[in-house]
Order: C-alpha cells, then sequence, then structure tokens
C-alpha cells in the first residue's frame, strides 16, 4: 500500500490525536512486535510520528500499522475515519451473530463429562475478549451436569436456582454497562474510587470517595472521572478512556457513612437510613448523551434505577462493574453471592470479590439490573465479606429529600 501526500498528512494527524508517546511506543510493541526506539530516536511526539510513518513506508508494513493503530484506540474519531477510508476496519459481529458464535464454538467442544464449574469458567473465558470479565475467586458452583436432560448439559450451566438468560440482552447491557462504569481519579494519575452514571450528566459514588472534596480538604477542581478505561475486545492494548471534569456546582446530594461502618462483625449498632454512603456529583459535561464513535451510533446512556425493590435474599447472584486497584474496567461474577442484609436492609453484605479502587461499583443482580452500589470491604481481619448500599434505599432518601426530578430523569431512559 502506497499513501499520497494527503493521505500522509491525515495519518500523521490521526496518530498524533489518538496517541501519546507511551501509548504509541505500547501500540508498536503489543501490535506490531516493533521497538519504537529502533525506528525513531525523535524528541517529540511528531517527530516520532513522521519517522514511524516515513519506516512503515519504506519497509512495507504501513498498512499493519494503520490496521494496528485502529484497533489499538478505535475510539478516536480521526483514527478511525482514516482507517475506514483505508478499507482497513475490520466488520464486528453484532450482539447477535456474536452470541451465536461463542455457543457455537461451546456446542463443539465435548462437555457432557465436565462439571459446572468447567463449563461456566469455559464460558466466562470466551466472552472475557468481547467484555472484559473476570470471574470472582469466591463464586461457588452446582453439581456435575447431567448429560441425560441434554446432549449438551445447558440445562444446569451455573446453579440450580438461577434463572435463565437469554445471551443476546445478556451481552446488550454489559456493552452498555462497559461504558457506564468510570474510574475516579485525582489529577489524571491518584485513582479514588468507581463511578457510574446515574443520568445524562449525573454520576454516584460512595461520599467517603469524595469527603476530602465535601469538606473543602482538597480542591475539587482536581476530580474527574475516566470512562472507556478498558482493555481492548483481544486483550491486548489499553483504552486510556475519556475524561470528564466535575462541574461548578458539582455536589448534588450526599448522605455521609456511618461509624459503626468502621467497625468489625458483630456490630454494636446499625447505621441510620440517613448514613447510606453516598454522593450524587454533576459533571460539567453529558457523558450520558454522548453519542459515541464506532459504536453505530451508539448513545453511551446511564444505568437505570429498580422500578420495584429488588430482591436481596440470601445466596442471590451479585456481580460488580468496577476498576478494582484501579485497573482497567473489570466484571466480578458472584452465584450464590448473597450472605445477609442487615436489620434496616441498609446495608448488604455478599462474597463477590472487590478490592480497593472497586468503591463506588454498581451491583447488579442475575439479569444484570442494578440492586447495590458497592462501598467497603470488611473492615475486619480475613476478608470475609464485602459491603454494599442497597440502591432501593438510596432511592428512598432521595425521594425524601425532594429529588423526584432526578429519579424520574433516571428511570426516563430506556433499558436495553
Amino acid at each position: 500500500m502506497e499513501l499520497s501526500l494527503s493521505q500522509r498528512r491525515e495519518l500523521d494527524e490521526a496518530l498524533r490525536n489518538a496517541f501519546t508517546d507511551f501509548t504509541l511506543r505500547r501500540m508498536l510493541s503489543n501490535r506490531l512486535d516493533k521497538r519504537l526506539d529502533q525506528i525513531s530516536v525523535g524528541r517529540n511526539l511528531s517527530e516520532i510520528v513522521f519517522e514511524i510513518i516515513e519506516n512503515a513506508e519504506r519497509e512495507g508494513w504501513i498498512e499493519e500499522l494503520i490496521r494496528g493503530a485502529y484497533l489499538a484506540n478505535r475510539d478516536n474519531p480521526k483514527l478511525s475515519r482514516f482507517a475506514s477510508e483505508m478499507g482497513l476496519v475490520p466488520s464486528q459481529p453484532d450482539s447477535d451473530s456474536l452470541s451465536r458464535m461463542l455457543l457455537n464454538f461451546a456446542l463443539q467442544t465435548d462437555l457432557q463429562d465436565s462439571s459446572d464449574n468447567e463449563i461456566f469458567d469455559f464460558l466466562v473465558g470466551s466472552f472475557s475478549e468481547v467484555l472484559g470479565l473476570r470471574p470472582s475467586k469466591k463464586v461457588s458452583y452446582g453439581d456435575t451436569l447431567n448429560p441425560e436432560t441434554n446432549e449438551h448439559g445447558f440445562e444446569r450451566l451455573i446453579e440450580r436456582n438461577e434463572s435463565y438468560l437469554n445471551i443476546g440482552p445478556f451481552i446488550r447491557k454489559l456493552t452498555s454497562i462497559r461504558k457506564q462504569v468510570g474510574r475516579i481519579e485525582i489529577d489524571d494519575q491518584a485513582i479514588i474510587g468507581t463511578g457510574f452514571l446515574i443520568g445524562p450528566s449525573t454520576i454516584i459514588t460512595p461520599y467517603h470517595v469524595v469527603e476530602d472534596f465535601i469538606d473543602g480538604r482538597r480542591n475539587w477542581k482536581r476530580a474527574l472521572i475516566r470512562f472507556d478505561f478498558s482493555v481492548s475486545d483481544d486483550n491486548v492494548y489499553l483504552n486510556d478512556g475519556h475524561r470528564f471534569l466535575f462541574a461548578s456546582d458539582w455536589l448534588v446530594d450526599f448522605s455521609p457513612y456511618s461509624p459503626t461502618d468502621l467497625h468489625p462483625l458483630p456490630k454494636k449498632s446499625e447505621p441510620t437510613l440517613e448514613e447510606l454512603d453516598y454522593a450524587i456529583i454533576r459533571l460539567s459535561e453529558q457523558p450520558g448523551n454522548e453519542v459515541l464513535e464506532g459504536e453505530l451510533s451508539m448513545t453511551r446512556g446511564w444505568i437505570p434505577f429498580p422500578q420495584t425493590e429488588p430482591n436481596l435474599s440470601i445466596d442471590s447472584p451479585m456481580h460488580i462493574a468496577h476498576h478494582p486497584s484501579g485497573e482497567p474496567l473489570k466484571i466480578s461474577l458472584g452465584q450464590q453471592s448473597i450472605i445477609e442484609t442487615n436489620v434496616n436492609m441498609s446495608r448488604v453484605r455478599y462474597r463477590t470479590q472487590a478490592e480497593p479502587g472497586s468503591t463506588g461499583a454498581p451491583c447488579f443482580d442475575q439479569s444484570w439490573n442494578l440492586v447495590a452500589m458497592h462501598h467497603a470491604g470488611d473492615p475486619g481481619f480475613g476478608n470475609r465479606y464485602s459491603e454494599g448500599i442497597p440502591i432501593w434505599k438510596i432511592i428512598e432518601l432521595l425521594r425524601q429529600r425532594g429529588f423526584e426530578d432526578l429519579i424520574t430523569e433516571n428511570m426516563a431512559i430506556e433499558d436495553t
């Protein structure tokens, strides 16, 4: 492939727009198995990009460069447009095609002598390339398959007490969720928690994540949330994501944590229904209304509140979408996860694994409906449980405080 002068200029501009020195070095290494220091000794990004293009044209790997760059940052509009114009954008299967592909792959494997554990790991592994799934280390599994019920034994894929899922809607929901959960940071570097969109310009996270901003010990102008920070579909590169700053009138509402949250079980007292450890934050832009490039004109949207009080019964599933230890977005799956709720239903405890940085993550039931916000781990020794704030209690407190418009706006979104 040979580039015209205008194409060379357009590629130069697209690469400079899509990458930093570091991410360009990583893309060349991970995608093309090339070392930047063997290609360029440029002193700045402009010189580096110029020398990369010149080298790629001279040695005949310009097509691989364009394709690799696109796959490394397909959300960049300039790079995406250029790769598309050059005919180098790989076709992406829609969710239904993807579902059929994964199922056909599973059906080609002899599962009759496998355990539920093995099948679950196999399917989660298949989905992980698309959705970045990570199974919880504390997931428990049911009995072995019964080949007499079905030649592939799919009736008992998970536990007996779990409902069946249609894979198309399952994938579509996770595709939406991965765009609606973000990493809360200070100064683009210090990671302090997870948050998620509940409206066009509003996010929710625990009060203790932003307590220093509320109390004035830190300047709120240093805070931001980064969406789309995730591993690529083929698990090769990192998407650096998109940053959104807090608005000047950023604090919409909050409820502090309880002093009892700092003590291990058994608790000597219960949190009150005014101590739900949440903060609702207004952003300076409306990422929830943003039309995403490369997503078939998909709007980012936000996570809808439940219409009725969710089921938090013992041994129900609890799945978490989070940034554990500040890592790219992960999903922790917890089957038979819920351990208990406290007396006034202001806390729910579960086995699904979480880590520092997970605080503020949305928690979902088996059908990926929002049921809680993760806010803490076990404050005692042993890490025996994770703990969240039931979302229904937050909704009830918002109603008492007159935030009906916020709730109505949230529930107006179409739940995919």
